[in-house]
């Protein structure tokens, strides 16, 4: 629509100047303000799948490259810790922070020694990651876990380049039906208005997220930020948003049943449970 593109480039102007910030020369991160609270978010930037639709930061994954990595996190923990700061929750986000388990454990019970104040931890996490192994590793540290899903469509899983990695959809379902129950949140990140998604496809996702037991569901519009629009436009094709408002009326209809709305996109069971990458307690 030409209201919607008129807008968008407007705000898109309008951010330059909203997010121009001055250089700063600092030794180190400087001291906590009194009496202001604080959260932690920590980054993971490797995945084993460079999905074209994200425009996060994000590497492929090398072990030793991550392992560096994550060594490093925790040292700067250490020196965050010493400037005396305390934080009421940790989110770890990514890439995909369950890449390594054994590094990913190391970093939380660091993190709880180091600022005691932290009442519960979120992760992120794939799929293929969830085991019984990783589960029993992770359910005593992570309070709420997030999956990035997207479809459970094996063709647009295959289109998404995730198929080969990741699983069909049909082990999608099982991988992440194993973690119901066993975390206080459970939230399943999707997607929908894909440029080969039809109103078909996008209901039976809306039912297998249903039949999973999940207590939270995350469903995104397709975006396509000015980094990834052409990788998206040529391996998943044009973006058709004169349907995406249909497409969310659908999800809303689907859910409704089970779910009520707690942000824009996402949708719980119970509100006190919601968590999404951007609203956190």
């Amino acid at each position: 629509m030409l209201s919607e593109r008129l807008i968008t480039t407007t705000l898109r102007y309008l951010n330059r100047e909203y997010l121009h910030t001055e250089k700063v020369d600092l030794e180190r991160l400087p001291a906590p303000r009194p009496g202001h609270g604080y959260v932690l978010y920590a980054h993971v930037p490797f995945c084993e799948r460079l999905c074209p639709y994200c425009s996060f930061n994000r590497f492929l994954f090398h072990e030793q490259n991550a392992r560096d990595y994550f060594h490093s996190l925790r040292e700067e923990m250490r020196m965050v810790a010493d400037l005396g700061y305390d934080f009421a929750s940790l989110y770890i986000g990514g890439g995909t922070p369950t890449i390594l388990i054994d590094e990913l454990c190391d970093t939380i019970d660091l993190a709880r020694e180091l600022f005691p104040s932290i009442a519960e931890v979120s992760s992120e996490t794939s799929p293929n990651h969830i085991t019984e192994e990783s589960i029993a590793a992770l359910s005593s540290r992570v309070q709420r876990l997030s999956v990035g899903v997207q479809s459970f469509d094996d063709g647009l899983l295959q289109q998404m380049a995730r198929y080969d990695k990741y699983g069909c959809g049909q082990d999608v379902f099982e991988h992440v039906s194993l973690a119901a129950d066993r975390f206080h949140s459970l939230n399943l990140d999707m997607i929908f208005n894909f440029p080969s998604q039809t109103p078909e496809i996008l209901a039976r996702d809306i039912e297998m997220v249903k039949a999973t037991g999940a207590n939270q569901t995350t469903f995104y519009p397709l975006m396509a930020s000015p980094t990834t629009r052409r990788e998206l436009a040529r391996t998943i094709g044009d973006i058709d948003y004169a349907r995406e408002a249909e497409y969310y009326t659908t999800i809303c209809a689907g859910l409704a049943a089970d779910f009520e709305p707690a942000s824009a996109w996402t949708f719980s069971r119970e509100k006190a449970s919601m968590i999404d990458e951007y609203i956190v307690d």
